[in-house]
């Protein structure tokens, strides 16, 4: 990644991760089933300016959840399990023209995550189906802005334990033969243990909603909105000097509503080629906030395209 707005431009960040996974379903009655998986996850800075930081992390991820179907068309389930999140990019190296006081920090750890969740799902036949998950996250180690030991800002790794709870509600109709409609609402609710605040850029309701169709000869079309309300984000109120110290306040970002389109062809049995266009009318998100001016993300329009195999 070469970061052209940063304050050496030649400066080169290459980062490797690879995953490897294994997992079993067991049968334990004839209404009850297990699921055991670990992954064990591979993490390497192969460039970074400077040296001298932490390179390579691994990490082991157990999971286990349990399924209880006592009807063909009701079913329950419990999982439970450990996640890592590796450090981004640009929470390494966050310099850049739109905060001149962001410094680079290639010494961050893996958040790592406690997740459970618990759950049940309905379907109703031809006309569709629906489902309720309550889920609970608790992170430690987690990558948030704060003061830099000598002056100015950066991305560090906070002491304190984070928690992420709430409720998803998603379901699915079946229109007519060919079309379907699907919406699905997340409820959040997040929690700094140490202050008992909010978390930020965590909005509290957020959602989707599909409409897809599907033609007799193969092509799948759907259009996606994807909405999110106002989140809580941190700013620099002002900087006290001498060294240039941040001193931090709080406010909410605008919600926002994208439009998104994907196509899917299939050719046969084992080919696939697929076109996805993410925030189809280049709609502006606010990503952080300054007493002066709202910043926005650049660029926001994303498109992909690519062709699958299987046998």
């Amino acid at each position: 990644m070469n970061r052209k707005g940063s304050f050496n431009p030649r400066e080169k960040l290459a980062v490797d991760t690879t995953s490897f996974a294994v997992e079993d379903e067991i049968q334990i009655t004839d209404y009850i089933v297990a699921n055991i998986g670990a992954s064990v996850n591979f993490f390497n800075i192969k460039d970074q300016p400077g040296g001298g930081a932490k390179s390579h992390f691994i990490e082991f991820n157990p999971q286990i959840g349990i399924a209880y179907n006592p009807r063909y068309d009701l079913g329950f389930h419990f999982a439970c399990g450990r996640k890592a999140a590796f450090p981004r990019m640009k929470d390494m190296y966050p310099v850049g023209q739109w905060n001149p006081m962001m410094r680079a920090n290639f010494d961050l750890d893996p958040e790592h995550i406690f997740a459970m969740e618990m759950g049940i799902k309905k379907d109703f036949s031809k006309i569709g189906k629906i489902g309720f998950t309550l889920f609970r996250d608790e992170i430690d180690h987690m990558i948030e802005s704060g003061p830099k030991p000598g002056g100015g800002m950066w991305m560090e790794n906070k002491p304190d334990k984070r928690i992420v709870r709430g409720i998803e509600i998603d379901f699915d109709l079946n229109l007519f033969k060919h079309l379907f409609w699907g919406v699905n609402y997340c409820y959040l609710d997040t929690e700094e243990k140490s202050t008992d605040d909010e978390i930020v850029f965590r909005p509290r309701n957020s959602g989707n909603s599909y409409l897809r169709y599907i033609f007799n000869f193969g092509l799948t079309a759907q259009l996606d909105i994807d909405f999110s309300s106002k989140n809580r984000t941190k700013f620099i109120k002002k900087v006290v000097m001498p060294p240039p110290q941040p001193i931090f306040d709080y406010e909410r970002l605008g919600g926002y509503t994208f439009l998104n389109l994907r196509l899917q062809q299939k050719f046969k049995d084992h080919y696939t080629a697929y076109l996805n266009i993410t925030n189809l009318f280049d709609t502006d998100e606010e990503e952080g906030f300054c007493p002066r001016q709202r910043l926005k993300p650049l660029p926001g329009r994303m498109l992909t395209a690519g062709f699958s195999m299987k046998f």
